[in-house]
């Protein structure tokens, strides 16, 4: 797990070649607290697929700001330099690995689907310069 500032934000997260999960937390927070643990198994459980970070919105007010975070904990997922989806609320882990997982799937459905249309455009490439022999 890390933690990240305003300032390593952009390499951190946006700039990441893995998806990241960024909880989004504050020291007075009490729910928030209750997530560490929760975070501690998840970084384990999604070793080398997943980075799970952490920000303290106290110290690092500028990202929460520009992410439309306004109650903790909130945690964003992120993957290739965008939000892919976000949660508010303390979760359990059983809850957190189902929705990660469900984004991971979107996420492949997507790069097959990129896949497909780059394949259709080819085909189609092609077709016209046969066409035009």
């Amino acid at each position: 797990m890390i933690n990240v500032t305003d300032d390593s934000f952009k390499a951190d997260v946006i700039e990441s070649e893995l998806p990241v999960l960024v909880d989004f937390w504050a020291d007075w927070c009490g729910p928030c607290k209750q997530m560490v643990p929760v975070l501690e198994e998840l970084d384990s459980h999604f070793a080398d697929k997943i980075i799970i970070a952490k920000m303290d919105i106290d110290a690092n007010p500028e990202t929460p700001s520009e992410y439309g975070v306004r109650g903790i904990p909130s945690m964003l997922f992120f993957s290739k330099g965008g939000i892919r989806d976000r949660k508010v609320g303390a979760l359990n882990k059983g809850d957190i690995i189902r929705w990660i997982d469900s984004l991971e799937l979107l996420s492949r459905a997507d790069e097959a689907s990129d896949a497909w249309q780059e394949l259709n455009r080819s085909i189609n490439a092609d077709t016209h310069r046969e066409d035009s022999i």
